[in-house]
């Protein structure tokens, strides 16, 4: 059987969109819903970078108060503008998962910026 250049581009090309829809749909399911719930249903409020540690993966800390307690966590999210760019004092918002929008309280939090 003899294949065209164009069946063959054909068949290239719906490979390559099955395997991204493939991909997309196995990736999606680790943190892309994840931040979209928090962007929608999730608390916002405001965090203090305490320390960045830029040449850990880009690692920032930071320092937030929610229902009256200072809660200190690491390695700022999502939607956080560059570690290099960030210093202690700096304000960020982050988005906390809350009981009645996503399920248990965690510490997990998606950062955007201020």
């Amino acid at each position: 059987m003899r294949v065209t250049t164009r069946a063959a581009v054909l068949l290239t090309v719906l490979f390559y969109v099955v395997v991204a829809v493939v991909l997309g749909f196995v990736v999606g399911h680790f943190n892309i819903p994840l931040y979209w719930r928090m962007l929608n249903a999730g608390q916002a409020t405001r965090a203090m970078v305490m320390r960045t540690a830029c040449g850990d993966h880009g690692s920032v800390f930071y320092r937030f108060e929610a229902a009256g307690r200072e809660t200190g966590v690491g390695n700022a999210g999502f939607g956080t503008p560059e570690c290099d760019h960030l210093k202690p004092g700096d304000q960020i918002v982050v988005f906390l998962r809350t009981l009645t929008s996503l399920g248990p309280v965690r510490s997990e939090t998606a950062g955007t910026t201020s």
